[in-house]
Order: structure tokens, then C-alpha cells, then sequence
């Protein structure tokens, strides 16, 4: 009787440790499969960074060249059918591909020009321009009042803006930054525009 008591002991035991041995061998397995997904992740994180630098890099030389081409022809001026307005399409690198466009940023109106420092008859002319681009586009012309409110340095309320003390009013409140925008999310923090 003892030595069957002995074969079920040593039975149970060999069962607790192969028990044992599968639960670590699984915790492995999912340690490695996360190992595998990070290493991964970190592959794939590296590439788009070396790919945005090369678009980077791929843009200066496009603009060097064109500078370059202009100064040597004598032109002055930027066309939309210079070298740098060209988008870049599937350019391979490695194993990826590239696509870039260049944008020109000064055909873009400039929200924080709205309270640039300087002249204010030129300020008033700069902000009834954009009253009249956004009542072509059938945008509320108010708007502009806000931004400018919330770009200016003052505390002095447009006529239809906002400064501190509204931001103030509003569930969570916050301020107006009285500084540029840095960000266009940044337009949905303004009053009317949120």
C-alpha cells in the first residue's frame, strides 16, 4: 500500500511540474510575442523617421536646385511649374516609399499678421481685408474680431472678440493666449470658432 501511495505522490508531483512548466513555457511565448511586436514597432518607427528625413532632405535639394536654376536664368519669382512645385511620387528608399510635396506658405493667409506689431492703419487695413475674404468665402466676418483678440497682446476687446474674461466664463475655463497661433487645434480654444 505504501509504494502505491508513493507512485500517486510521485504521479501528482511529475503533473504540478509539467503544470508548472507549461504556464512558464506560455508566459514565455507571450513575453516573446510582445518582445517581437516592440522590435517591430521600433522597426517601423525608425523607417517613417528615416523616410521623413529623407523627404526633408529631398526638399532643401529640390530648393537649393531651383534656387540655383532661378539665379542663373536671372528670375526672381516662384512659378507653379518650377522643380520644388513637382510632387515627389513613390520614390523608393529601402524598402519604403517616398511621396513629398513642397507647399508654398506665403499664398496662405496668416492669422497671427491679424495683430502684428507695427502701423495701425496698416493693422485696420490687414484685418478689413480678412472681414472681406471670409464674407467671399461666407464666413462670419465676426470671427476675425476673436482671432484677433485672441492673437493680440492686449486685454482690449474688438467688437466682436473676446479676451481673458469670457475664456474666464466657459466650463473649463482658460485664457486667451494673447500670443501667436502655433497651432491650427489651437483655432478651436477661440470664441465662435470652438
Amino acid at each position: 500500500m505504501r509504494r502505491s501511495d508513493e507512485r500517486g505522490i510521485a504521479l501528482l508531483l511529475t503533473l504540478l511540474v509539467l503544470a508548472l512548466l507549461v504556464a512558464l513555457i506560455l508566459e514565455f511565448d507571450a513575453e516573446a510575442r510582445r518582445e517581437f511586436r516592440d522590435a517591430a514597432a521600433f522597426r517601423d518607427n525608425f523607417k517613417a523617421t528615416v523616410l521623413a528625413r529623407a523627404a526633408v532632405q529631398a526638399a532643401r535639394g529640390t530648393l537649393q536646385q531651383d534656387l540655383a536654376k532661378d539665379r542663373k536664368a536671372g528670375q526672381f519669382f516662384d512659378a507653379p511649374t518650377d522643380l520644388w512645385a513637382l510632387p515627389i511620387k513613390n520614390y523608393v528608399i529601402g524598402d519604403g516609399l517616398l511621396t513629398a510635396q513642397i507647399e508654398d506658405e506665403r499664398g496662405k493667409l496668416n492669422l497671427n499678421d491679424l495683430a502684428a506689431a507695427g502701423d495701425p492703419i496698416a493693422k485696420k487695413a490687414r484685418v478689413q481685408r480678412v472681414k472681406r475674404l471670409f464674407e467671399l468665402l461666407q464666413i462670419k466676418p465676426d470671427l476675425v474680431d476673436a482671432i484677433v483678440d485672441w492673437v493680440d497682446q492686449d486685454e482690449v476687446s474688438e467688437a466682436s472678440g473676446a479676451e481673458g474674461p469670457y475664456y474666464q466664463t466657459l466650463r473649463p475655463s482658460y485664457r486667451a493666449a494673447n500670443a501667436p497661433l502655433q497651432t491650427l487645434l489651437e483655432l478651436r480654444l477661440i470664441k465662435v470658432l470652438g
